[in-house]
């Protein structure tokens, strides 16, 4: 075949391939579960009879010699787009589409891997990678410094001991004269980091950002065992500092789905690696409960991306889960897709995601580094405050402990001593009590009832709120009254406070479940007759 004539008909290839490219790419970005066969039908008249006609021709051409690895690579890639198409358009409406879906996406990617690699020799499918509307000069040179002597474009890392597998983006443009900003992007559930990172790909090339997109160690995120994927990622996030100069004031995190949900447990726990998190159609996870208590990761700007019509995490639990981290103070910034469900992100990632990453500023290396000790000052502070909050519960179970060792013990007098002076008893029909002397003659009375009494509490469980507190436990207790053996289970509420360094009752009550002879037991109608 004359060159001629096969450039045009690679020339009429490539354009249906970007046609196809585009038009998949809207359709994933803007899926609706619901709406499955609409989607399908769009596919479909895009396609028309492409890949059975046009393709299977081009693909049967006899190249010139000269473009026989490009005509061998475009063929290849070709099958995996067919398969992509395939999977797509056999898939079945309903729970069992996102099988084909995750099917379709695996072969979609293995033809972007062998398109990208091989895009110098495809002129007119290459624009793919470039923003549709920016002007020449904003897109980075697309070749490596002759002398750079490491590699950059596409690449996909191995596991290790210490990690999962990841890919990694470098630009081409990249040099180790200066520092690069790197975005860390955390694919959604049953997905791959060499899925996810084509998401990213068109903008960060454009602007000149390395790409981190790992790989869960699991089929998700380990959203119940966060030090898991967190160990993982910070390893391969190290590896990467190694070898490529990372702005280490300029790290940003976002994540779709399961990946937009660890986003908020990884850029919490991390704060101080990440300069802004993005977590797109995730859930603020209980997970993160510990880490909001302590106001963990407080200044870090966070960019929540929600749809309206998202079916797996509904918008009202997010509305309300952004509502509680403004209550805490968290610096957040929340955009609601009216007409978006729960789907991919290029247009997200290239039109929302990183345009605020750049708003935020960011600062030079050292920069990051002169601000470590405001931040340490800040974590120890944290520390601080968690300090005194386990010392202040352990004090507060010390004092209740020490009432019924004193009850046990029989030492009654001792009691008010626990109690403030303006202290509140009400122990049901047993009695009240008001200030100490009232609460002296109770506790003497507590001896003239009982001639033996040992008590076994469970379950204290304590809320603070600085200096005060309220909490409640069970009580199991044997007694004997007037000669006859007793047994008894109740509930305690209190109040605590602290007063001049010590905590002490501010109120007690007590609920009686039963207080029965032992002989007759608690199956009975009365079941609260100790001191009637």
């Amino acid at each position: 075949m004359n060159r001629e004539a096969y450039a045009d008909a690679a020339q009429r290839v490539e354009t249906r391939i970007l046609h196809f490219l585009r038009t998949f790419e809207d359709i994933q970005d803007n899926l609706h579960f619901g709406k499955i066969p609409d989607a399908q039908a769009r596919l479909r008249d895009t396609l028309a009879d492409f890949f059975d006609r046009d393709a299977h021709t081009f693909v049967a051409l006899e190249p010139p010699s000269d473009r026989a690895v490009a005509h061998a690579a475009l063929t290849a890639a070709l099958t995996h787009l067919q398969n992509a198409s395939r999977a797509f358009l056999d898939g079945k409406a309903g729970p069992t589409f996102g099988s084909a879906f995750v099917s379709s996406r695996f072969s979609l990617c293995r033809g972007l891997d062998v398109l990208y690699a091989e895009r110098a020799h495809f002129p007119i499918m290459s624009t793919y990678w470039a923003p549709r509307d920016a002007p020449a000069h904003e897109v980075l040179q697309d070749r490596p410094a002759a002398d750079l002597d490491l590699d950059v474009g596409m690449l996909h890392r191995p596991a290790g001991d210490a990690h999962a597998e990841y890919s990694l983006y470098v630009p081409e443009s990249y040099t180790p004269d200066r520092d690069w900003p790197l975005i860390v992007c955390l694919h959604g559930g049953y997905g791959r980091g060499d899925d996810y990172i084509w998401t990213w790909l068109r903008p960060a090339r454009s602007r000149g950002y390395i790409l981190l997109s790992p790989k869960s160690r699991g089929p998700t995120w380990s959203v119940l065992r966060p030090p898991i994927d967190i160990a993982s990622i910070r390893a391969m996030f190290d590896a990467v500092c190694v070898e490529y100069a990372v702005d280490r004031g300029r790290v940003y995190l976002s994540g779709l789905s399961d990946g937009g949900t660890f986003t908020y447990l990884l850029g919490l726990d991390q704060a101080d690696l990440f300069a802004g998190i993005a977590p797109i159609a995730g859930e603020l996870s209980p997970a993160a409960d510990g880490m909001l208590r302590q106001k963990q990761g407080l200044q870090l700007p966070i960019h929540v991306i929600h749809g309206v019509h998202d079916f797996i995490f509904p918008v009202a639990s997010v509305r309300s889960s952004n509502e509680l981290l403004r209550h805490i103070g968290y610096r957040l910034t929340y955009t609601e897709l009216p007409d978006w469900s729960h789907s991919l992100t290029y247009t997200i990632n290239e039109t929302l995601v990183l345009p605020w990453f750049e708003s935020l500023g960011g600062e030079p290396a050292d920069w990051k580094e002169g601000t470590m000790s405001q931040d340490m000052e800040a974590r120890l502070a944290a520390l601080e405050a968690k300090v005194q909050d386990l010392h202040d519960r352990e004090a507060i179970r010390s004092l209740r402990f020490r009432y019924h060792e004193c009850i046990n013990g029989g030492e009654l007098s001792a009691i008010p001593d626990l109690f403030t002076d303006d202290a509140e008893l009400d122990f049901d029909y047993l009695g009240k009590a008001r200030g100490r002397a009232e609460l002296t003659r109770f506790f003497t009375g507590i001896g003239d009832l009982l001639s033996f009494v040992k008590q076994f509490v469970h379950n204290h469980a304590i809320d603070m709120d600085g200096d005060t507190g309220r909490g409640y436990a069970y009580l199991e207790a044997k007694t004997i009254s007037k000669g006859e053996a007793y047994v008894v289970a109740a509930r305690y509420d209190d109040a605590y406070v602290k007063r001049n360094g010590v905590w002490k009752f501010a109120r007690m009550a007590l609920t009686p479940y039963f207080t029965v002879p032992l002989k007759e037991g608690w199956a009975q109608a009365d079941r609260l007759k100790m001191g009637r």
